[in-house]
């Protein structure tokens, strides 16, 4: 017997999306009202794209007020539309979309005619059957990927700097000492702003490298010499005991590792290694409602797993150096919202502390970062990354104990 998904047009596709996905019905009808109209054509678009092409049909004309004038709504199309188009299908009416009206009148629809209802419970993982056959089936943790995530969210996925095999080699060779940096971060917090700096000038505006051969602010000392002689070894840079303060860049790659690169790939491996389903480095994605347009968002790290999406940003300099506190997180979180859409989480890596006095003030970025939705791990802090993306991989969002 064939089976037809009825989903009520939200502008949250995930909840409609996650139940098509698992069940794989024969076709799927789509009940939009005038409100939802600019939503239902990418949707729609999405469906027509899943690889066993399920048959999609849209509704127009649904009420969104009026118990009455939508339950009447919906008997006309149950009965006279759709029973005669699907004949001897099995009906299963979505309940996670649309305003309570019009599920609670459409539900009292399906429930007289004997149809079953599905409620997909995301917090909990489950989707929960209502009806005659009342039961609880777990949702797949696997049904989405970064790609299908952000498709569902009218978002294209461009590039990801991950997805090159050269790249993977590379980051592969000096994974161990991306650990170590991560790992000494607390003690290297003045020599980093110093690398950062010799980075800066070794590139141009666009952080090309123009200047490979730079000048140390000074001789290198203990855990600088340590991080210098691991670079040289790795071929990022040419460097020895003989002239301790002079130090060349091999190459645009070795620059941009240097330069922060590095805080990046330690983010993917940790996801990696972890046991995250899809981990993507670098990427690049734009906005589907503004094709035309082709505006290129960035973000550092993406992960996906358990059908929610984690974007991470990553900063090894001060935050002024990118422009204003409120400027990277208003970014970022802006970015977030839209991307990430309702199961999207950000978090922000930084290097270096992310607050700090100023004209005999204390300036809370963490504070700004958190009261924006964005969860910050910054200097010795950045230690707590590793368990709480455990956390994360588990329960889809991490603990907060920053106070």
């Amino acid at each position: 017997m064939s089976t037809v998904h009825i989903c009520i047009v939200t502008g949250q596709p995930l909840a409609n999306l996650l139940p098509i996905l698992q069940l794989r019905p024969t076709a799927v009808v789509l009940l939009v009202s005038e409100r939802m109209h600019d939503e239902v054509e990418p949707f729609q678009r999405l469906l027509q794209g899943l690889d066993w092409q399920p048959r999609v049909k849209a509704v127009n004309g649904l009420p969104d007020a009026g118990v009455a004038g939508i339950r009447a709504w919906g008997e006309r199309v149950l009965l006279e539309e759709l029973a005669e188009e699907f004949d001897n299908a099995e009906f299963l009416l979505n309940a996670t979309g649309g305003n309570k009206l019009m599920v609670m009148a459409l539900a009292e629809v399906f429930r007289e005619l004997g149809e079953q209802l599905v409620y997909c419970d995301t917090t909990h993982g489950a989707l929960e059957y209502l009806g005659p056959d009342s039961d609880t089936t777990a949702l797949h943790a696997d049904l989405l990927d970064i790609d299908s995530y952000l498709k569902a969210n009218r978002i294209t996925l461009r590039s990801s700097k991950s997805d090159d095999e050269d790249w993977q080699e590379r980051a592969g060779r000096r994974k161990s000492f991306t650990k170590w940096l991560a790992n000494k971060v607390d003690k290297l917090q003045p020599i980093l702003g110093m690398l950062n700096k010799v980075c800066h000038q070794a590139g141009d505006s666009n952080g090309l490298l123009q200047q490979p051969r730079q000048q140390l602010q000074r001789i290198p000392r203990a855990e600088f010499v340590a991080l210098l002689k691991q670079a040289a070894e790795l071929g990022l840079i040419e460097w020895d005991d003989a002239s301790p303060e002079q130090i060349e860049f091999c190459d645009q790659d070795a620059l941009d590792y240097l330069h922060g690169g590095w805080l990046e790939e330690w983010a993917y491996w940790t996801a990696r290694d972890a046991g995250a389903r899809d981990v993507r480095l670098g990427c690049q994605f734009t906005d589907d409602g503004q094709r035309k347009r082709d505006v290129r968002n960035e973000m550092d790290v993406l992960v996906c797993h358990n059908n929610r999406l984690l974007l991470i940003e990553c900063k090894t300099g001060n935050l002024r150096k990118y422009g204003s506190d409120s400027e990277v997180i208003y970014k970022l979180n802006s970015i977030a919202a839209r991307t990430g859409g309702l199961f999207g989480e950000a978090w922000l890596l930084a290097a270096q502390h992310l607050d700090r006095e100023r004209n005999g003030r204390s300036v809370s970025a963490s504070g700004r970062a958190l009261a924006s939705n964005i969860t910050p791990f910054d200097g010795e802090r950045l230690k707590e990354f590793s368990a709480q993306l455990r956390v994360w991989l588990a329960a889809g969002t991490a603990i907060n104990n920053r106070s």
